[in-house]
This record gives C-alpha cells, sequence and structure tokens, in this order.
C-alpha cells in the first residue's frame, strides 16, 4: 500500500492471484490472506506471477523467483499496485434469489480499486414491492427507497459485501435494484462514483398436482354427467 517494495502488516492481501511453478507446470491461487502454497519433488524451480488481475501491475523488483527445492521455502513475495486512477471503486458481484412473498438478501460488493484509502458512502435502491428488513451493516440513513451506508477508510483494494434483507414481492412480479458507491476524499469532496443494475422477475413454486375443471360440476362432491366435458386447468399454487 504504501509502495515501500516490502510486506509490511498494514499493506492488503489479495484474494484469487495466480501463481505457476515452473517446470511442473502446476498452479496455485491466493487465498484472502495473500498466501498460496505448492506441492512439489526437490530440485530447481522457477516461480512466476501470472498476472492474472485486472487493474494491477506486478510493483516488486522480482518478477519471478528461482528456487533450489530441498523442503518447505516461504517467504517468496509478490507486490501490486492499482494502474487505476486515485480513489477509483467497484461495485461488483450484485446477488439476489427472488423468490415470490419470502424474506431474501440483496448482495453486493464495494472494493477500493485504487491505492489511496478513501471514505465511501455506498447506497441501494429498489423498487417499491420490496420492503426492507434488516442488513448486515446498519444503514447511517434512509430516504424513500434508497439505503445508504457510510464505509469509513477503505484501503486499497480491501472490499465490503453488503447484505440488504427484503420482503420479495408477489409471483411474476418484476424486481429490480441499483447498487452504487461514492468515494471522497479526506476533505469529503467527491472524487469517484459506481453503480450496477439488477432486475429479474420474481419466482415461486407450484404443485404439479393441483388441478381444477370448468366448469366445477353441482354440490359439495362436484357431481357432472357422465356425457358432459369440461377444461382441465393446471393452476399454480404459490408456496412460501
Amino acid at each position: 500500500m504504501n509502495q515501500n517494495k516490502i510486506k509490511d502488516p498494514s499493506d492488503p492481501k489479495l484474494n484469487l492471484a495466480r501463481f505457476e511453478l515452473l517446470p511442473d507446470l502446476t498452479i496455485a491461487y491466493s487465498d484472502t490472506a495473500g498466501a498460496f502454497s505448492f506441492g512439489s519433488t526437490n530440485g530447481l524451480r522457477e516461480l512466476v506471477p501470472s498476472n492474472n488481475l485486472p487493474g494491477l501491475t506486478l510493483f516488486t523488483d522480482s518478477s519471478s523467483y528461482s528456487l533450489n527445492v530441498t523442503g518447505n521455502i516461504s517467504g517468496k513475495d509478490f507486490g501490486y499496485i492499482s494502474s487505476l486512477p486515485d480513489y477509483s471503486i467497484d461495485v461488483k458481484d450484485l446477488y439476489l434469489f427472488p423468490r415470490c412473498n419470502t424474506p431474501q438478501n440483496i448482495k453486493f460488493v464495494v472494493e477500493n480499486t485504487s491505492n489511496t484509502p478513501c471514505d465511501v458512502i455506498a447506497w441501494l435502491i429498489t423498487n417499491s414491492n420490496m420492503d426492507y428488513i434488516s442488513s448486515n451493516i446498519p444503514p447511517s440513513s434512509i430516504s424513500n427507497d434508497t439505503i445508504y451506508w457510510t464505509l469509513s477508510n477503505l484501503i486499497p483494494y480491501q472490499s465490503v459485501t453488503i447484505t440488504a434483507r427484503h420482503l420479495m414481492p408477489p409471483g411474476f412480479a418484476t424486481v429490480f435494484f441499483t447498487a452504487g458507491a461514492n468515494s471522497y476524499n479526506a476533505g469529503g469532496t467527491l472524487q469517484f462514483s459506481d453503480q450496477e443494475y439488477w432486475t429479474q422477475t420474481a419466482i415461486c413454486a407450484f404443485d404439479p398436482n393441483d388441478k381444477s375443471v370448468t366448469p366445477p360440476g353441482i354440490l359439495a362432491e362436484n357431481f357432472t354427467l357422465m356425457g358432459d366435458t369440461g377444461i382441465l386447468n393446471q393452476i399454480p399454487k404459490y408456496r412460501k
């Protein structure tokens, strides 16, 4: 983060960065702690990064490491910096399973994709047929159909997942939402904004054995004459 080419404890860790071990042609991906590992037999090997993460460039002096594998080896680190403008943020990974008449989670991720820490206000706009219930991060405010969250001092490549629980509308209703975020400098001036849209139709389960006949017949037993004909209807039955 401070671009000193040293792995400091405060530096953010990169998840899903790809690395290769040659000539084994084996591949490893870093975890959320930035750690990765290979299994290999003894001998000379070369460890190289794949630079698979968009917007990042290798910044450390070593673009690869030559290893004489005789046992466990650690401390072979690679540093990256963002090639995007300062205060860049990304709203991504929108998700909702819109099952009708049930509480469901709207999820989205806000990530600082720049080299500069920033304050962020994330927001969510839903259509009026969904009712807000709660969220994993307490909102800083709610105004009509918009919910706001304040994310203070988001460090470079730190991401925050926001989950907002809403009651879904009846079946076949259109469900849509917009998730967005604004980044601000230390003086509170807006620097960057990003937003994404999501839309789908609310879905419901139905009982395939729920059938009715038109006309329904007479009396409680729905009696009909042997020669009468009718129309067989399969009627969707909505369930929670």
